[in-house]
Parts: structure tokens; sequence; C-alpha cells
């Protein structure tokens, strides 16, 4: 039975494929698994972002990351939260919690750039998914609902990001 894979460990495959598959010799090291398919293009890599939705609960970040998918063109129309049909929240738990227990990774493309998004859960009991989703990514997108301001989970993944040396965002949702 397969189990499902973390965002890092996703992450982190597929940025191993995308480096073994672009060498115009194959994969770089003796007795590789990556099947390579077509040879990824020149300068594949750098036009691949990584980025997570990371922030206190209910502060928007599942109908922010409907948004992107719908405004990339990936979704004819945005999910929504309370009829159980966004992307990320697909497991049946999640549907009737309306809110996000697990990281879900969603791809869109934007300007010839390949995004992999991470939405992650807001409750504190869930913060492992939102560290382990940082570990994958370059950037942290910290999702701040302008009602209630900055609350605890969104200044704790700030300074984890600071502390990981990432690329951070701050997004004001819901004004």
């Amino acid at each position: 039975m397969n189990q499902p894979s973390s965002p890092a460990s996703f992450i982190a495959r597929a940025k191993a494929r995308l480096l073994a598959c672009s060498s115009p010799t194959g994969p770089a090291f003796e007795g590789a698994q990556i099947s390579c398919g077509q040879r990824a293009a020149p300068g594949a890599i750098e036009r691949i972002r990584t980025l997570a939705l990371v922030g206190q609960t209910a502060s928007g970040k599942t109908s922010l990351a409907e948004a992107l998918l719908h405004r990339a063109g990936a979704l004819g129309a945005p999910g929504s939260l309370e009829r159980g049909t966004t992307v990320s929240d697909f497991d049946p738990m999640e549907r009737r919690a309306q809110h996000s227990l697990n990281s879900a990774v969603m791809h869109l493309e934007h300007h010839n750039t390949r995004i992999h998004l991470i939405d992650t859960p807001g409750y504190p009991d869930f913060v492992g998914q939102s560290m382990t989703a940082l570990e994958a990514v370059e950037t942290a997108a910290v999702v701040i609902n302008a009602t209630t301001g900055i609350e605890m989970m969104s200044a704790r993944m700030m300074e984890r990001a600071q502390g990981r040396g990432l690329d951070r965002m701050a997004i004001v949702n819901k004004i």
C-alpha cells in the first residue's frame, strides 16, 4: 500500500528528477532509478517556484489557493469550503470540519513558471503539517486575516520561515 508522501519529500523528488533529467546524458548518478521520459528544457529548474500558504486558521489560505488555481486556468471555478468543493480539502473529515487538517500540494502555471503550492492547516494542533511544508519550499506566504490581525500561528510561521532563511511574503486577506 502506498503511503501519501509529505510535501517535503514530493518537492525533493520532483527537483531531483528535474536535475537528473536535465542532464544531456540522463540521470547524473550511477544506478539512478529515475525515468526521465522527455528531457527537461534548458532552464526548466529556474522556472519552478515552491510556495507554502501558512498562517492562522480561517485566514483564507484554502480560498486563496482556490482563487490562484482559478486565475491560472487550472480550475473552471474556485471551490468553496462551505460546499466542500475545494481542491486541497479533499478528505471527508476536512469537508465536514470546513478547514484543513492536512497539507495539500497543488500545481499551477503562471507566466511560463510552474508553481508548486502547498496549502497548510492553520490550527495549532496541526502545526507539524505547516512546519514540514516550510522544509519543502523557497517562499512562505503568511496569510493574515485583516479583521483579526497578526495572530499566534501567523507570527510563528513568519519566525520559522525567517529562521530557515526562506523568502517571506505577507498576504493580507479578507479586507
